[in-house]
This record gives structure tokens, sequence and C-alpha cells, in this order.
């Protein structure tokens, strides 16, 4: 596992230049860290119409869609569009196991962003 200051030093470079990322070796996903991470955004408030809330989260999609890009480019994962009826996965565990194991994406094409309801 890397250290914080390893870790900073990616991102950094990741920002002045995503194709920095192209021989950095595949890190694995610290399961605690994932969990605390998802209790606190399921214990955040619900604001979606706060003006600080709507940039930061254009950020994050802006951020979230340069790595993407990125892993796709590099061949680390597909993305691909689910077309089929439904749900692309049943729940959040078999979908880290298809991403995991096969190193694909399934994503649940919409028209327009879906509001998540609290």
């Amino acid at each position: 596992m890397a250290d914080a200051a390893s870790l900073l030093k990616i991102a950094r470079d990741f920002v002045s230049n995503p194709n920095s990322l192209k021989d950095f070796p595949k890190v694995e996903i610290n399961v605690q860290v994932a969990c605390a991470i998802a209790d606190a955004f399921e214990s955040a408030k619900h604001s979606p119409d706060d003006e600080v809330t709507r940039i930061c989260y254009l950020a994050f999609v802006t951020e979230t869609r340069r790595q993407c890009i990125n892993l796709v480019e590099r061949g680390e994962i597909e993305v691909i569009p689910w077309l089929d009826a439904g749900q692309p996965y049943p729940n959040s565990s078999a979908m880290r196991k298809d991403v995991i194991q096969k190193n694909r994406l399934f994503i649940l094409l919409t028209k327009r962003p879906r509001r998540n309801k609290r």
C-alpha cells in the first residue's frame, strides 16, 4: 500500500499530466476506507440546490470523468453501456466483483441525470 506522500505525488502527476499514470501498478482496494467513505456519504446532508454543493459536485463529476477516461485509454477497464432492461447490477458487491474479476463496468444510460431521493 502506498504512503500518503506517494499518493499525493501520484495525484499531482495525474492533474498535471493524466498520461503519467500509464505505468502505475494496480493498487489494492482498502475495503475499510471504502466503507468509511460510503458511510460518510450516506450520512451527509442532501442539499442538491445549494450553490456550493452544485459547484463541488461539478468538480467531482469532472475529475471522475477524467479518471475514467484515463483508465479506459490505458486499457485498465472496459466501460460498457447497459442496454438491457432493469439495472446492470443487483447491488454494489456484484458491481465491484465484475470490475475486479473481469475489468469491466456496465453503466446505466439515462436521458437526464437522476435525482437521488433521500
